[in-house]
């Protein structure tokens, strides 16, 4: 029997390294599937190849990567990419687009053949395929123009490639944005979803319909999202036709479908306050799968957690699947046959998987691909607890929400005292942290921290009106809600209140500088990464997408342009520096378009000269999101150390 070591929480000896983030492991990032054959095919990033994204096809189980090395299969419409290939069912051929040139290609999966179809011009850029079934001819997808000097004149247009003459029409334009193409499986209907500025995704879209002949559509109708404020996304065609969508005019998303010029709302009894979707920051996104003209396998999150069922759409019944996936990404599932789905999640107890499950069996499935190459035993898995807790901080009245992780490792133990908490803001600010198990919360318990992951109001999964509770109030509101979930957890004895970081990426990085300029006796330490110090700054650099986004969450509607300026002031940590009492470390990639490198250069410097302690460490080639494996390895061990040395004095 191992004997139990005693020693100081924060100190524990974990078997989570950082290696782990370089090699060995892959981000299963996207799913397509050839219902004609059973092929299924993954989009996996290897941080061990710079952060390539590479496509995998799996058949009867067996795995070969059908990518030429050459390619990088990741898409940047509107910055963040996704929906990046497509298989096409009539000759089992993938549609995909090249992160470098931008162009799209024809791949041959069986030899490796491809040929080029849309011609490189890297200021073109797409993505989201749609191929009308049996027909090789068309390739429909979103085109992003930026040709423009103003980054913020950049096009969006739904366009058809002929295959044939390699000639790009429109299809659809004038719009700010769009999303969604798909055919309809007599490939006569061709719907998507648009949207306009000031609107991101989950605000307000349109869901639309128009016949298709031939490379031309007509009788463009819209159906849902016109007549009401509502997020209309997903759309999803059954087998029998019949088009599927999901819509939160209710106050959450829930599912709907539309048959013979009519919608109905699947109304599934105590599953009113669930949510059937996440945020459209990438494009693809598959929560459900209609496996017949009468089933549906769909997750939806609810108190914080993921859960799959099958829909008997015709009666609105439905029973779990009883399938351990309890967290999934955005392209998460899509059928196999008419009783199996592939699905890509993770479990409580494992990081993601890419699996087969059988309707009638459940379970986790016939199970293709592990993302990590090594499995943490159970017995140093922390499982992360739901917690609900009153908004005392601030302004806030009701409860807000998140996950708590204990320390957990098997070979320590610490008697006599409260773990140090590291507390986790998530980006967005419009997204959802949930229960499946992350390798960087795991790799901090298992030294002996405890983790808190904030649902702050704003959040998703948790319906429309606690989404919008941020409104007009980003960077006060949920911050608050951190320090009250600090107040919470203390008050229940879990942490030591003196010992309390914070951490975040994106706009989660903006509230961890703000936090420590807002409320800086709360935290010992901080690491941001992408961070926000500015927001006026960034409205003037940010691009397309989001160019709209920041102004709603920061100014109530009717404010005066005075007001506006003095808000954005008031909000930008670059400008309090002097009131950090605590050492911040911060992380940004030389190429992030979203969250670009000076918001972190600048932020440091100005804290240095006010007399606080930080330090910046910016990453070259990489953007937003890091994917490359050194970059990964380097920030982990930068994290370890900065904890041990900052938070456990």
């Amino acid at each position: 029997m191992t004997q139990v070591q005693e020693s100081p929480y924060g100190t524990w000896e974990s078997p989570i390294t950082p290696d782990h983030f370089a090699s060995g492991s892959v981000i299963l990032d996207q799913l397509d599937v050839n219902c004609s054959n059973g092929k299924i095919y993954a989009l996996e990033v290897r941080p061990a190849e710079e952060g390539r994204g590479t496509i995998v096809e799996y058949v009867d189980g067996t795995a070969k990567e059908v990518l030429p090395s050459q390619y990088n299969a990741l898409s940047q419409v509107h910055e963040y990419g996704g929906a990046s290939f497509m298989t096409r069912q009539c000759d089992n051929h993938i549609i995909f687009t090249d992160f470098e040139t931008k162009a799209i290609y024809d791949l041959n999966p069986s030899t490796g053949d491809t040929k080029i179809l849309v011609h490189e011009d890297r200021k073109l850029y797409y993505a989201d395929f749609a191929i009308p079934p049996d027909d090789q001819r068309w390739i429909v997808a979103i085109q992003e123009n930026h040709h423009a000097d103003d980054p913020m004149a950049v096009e969006n247009k739904i366009v058809a490639v002929d295959s044939t003459t390699k000639e790009v029409t429109v299809l659809a334009s004038g719009c700010d944005f769009y999303a969604f193409p798909r055919f309809s499986p007599d490939g006569k209907k061709l719907c998507w979803v648009q949207w306009y500025h000031p609107n991101m995704p989950w605000d307000n879209t349109q869901l639309l319909i128009a016949d298709w002949d031939n490379g031309q559509v007509s009788n463009i109708t819209s159906i849902a999202g016109v007549d009401i404020d509502s997020s209309v996304t997903q759309p999803c065609w059954g087998v029998d036709n019949t088009l599927y969508y999901v819509d939160d005019k209710s106050g959450y998303w829930q599912l709907y479908e539309y048959s013979n010029g009519h919608s109905r709302h699947l109304k599934l009894s105590d599953l009113e306050d669930a949510e059937f979707c996440f945020t459209d920051f990438f494009l693809g996104a598959a929560s459900y799968a209609p496996l017949s003209p009468d089933t549906i396998v769909s997750f939806y999150t609810k108190n914080g957690t993921y859960t799959s069922i099958v829909i008997d759409t015709k009666t609105c019944n439905y029973r779990e699947l009883q399938c351990p996936i309890t967290d999934i990404l955005t392209n998460a599932i899509k059928a196999v046959s008419s009783t199996a789905v592939a699905i890509i999640g993770s479990t409580a107890s494992s990081p993601q998987v890419l699996t087969v499950v059988d309707i009638n069996q459940g379970g986790l499935g016939q199970v293709l691909k592990r993302s990590a190459a090594t499995e943490l035993p159970e017995d140093y898995v922390s499982h992360a607890t739901h917690v609900t807790f009153p908004r005392v901080t601030g302004s806030g009245e009701g409860v807000a929400h998140g996950l708590f992780l204990l320390p957990k490792n098997p070979k320590f133990k610490c008697d006599g005292s409260l773990p140090p908490l590291i507390v986790s803001v998530h980006g967005g600010p419009t997204c959802q942290a949930g229960p499946g198990f992350y390798l960087r919360d795991q790799a901090l318990t298992t030294r002996g921290y405890a983790v808190l992951q904030v649902n702050y109001v704003g959040s998703t999964g948790y319906g429309k009106k606690y989404r919008q509770l941020l409104n007009g109030q980003w960077g006060v509101s949920d911050i608050a809600d951190a320090v009250s979930a600090v107040d919470y957890l203390a008050r229940q004895n879990l942490i030591d209140r003196q010992r309390v970081g914070l951490t975040g990426h994106s706009a989660g990085g903006f509230l961890t500088m703000q936090g420590m300029v807002r409320y800086p006796n709360v935290w010992k330490t901080a690491v941001a990464e992408s961070g926000i110090s500015d927001l006026k700054r960034l409205m003037e650099d940010t691009h397309k997408f989001e160019c709209r986004y920041l102004q709603p969450l920061c100014w109530p509607n009717g404010t005066s342009a005075e007001d506006q300026e003095r808000i954005l002031l008031e909000r930008g940590p670059i400008h309090h520096c002097a009131k950090i009492q605590r050492p911040i470390l911060c992380f940004n990639g030389t190429e992030d378009p979203i969250v670009p490198q000076n918001q972190a250069k600048t932020f440091v410097e100005t804290v240095k000269e006010t007399g606080g302690v930080a330090e910046v460490v910016l990453y070259e080639g990489e953007s937003h999101i890091f994917a490359k494996g050194s970059s990964l390895k380097d920030i982990e061990a930068r994290r370890y150390a900065w904890f041990r040395k900052y938070l456990l004095d």
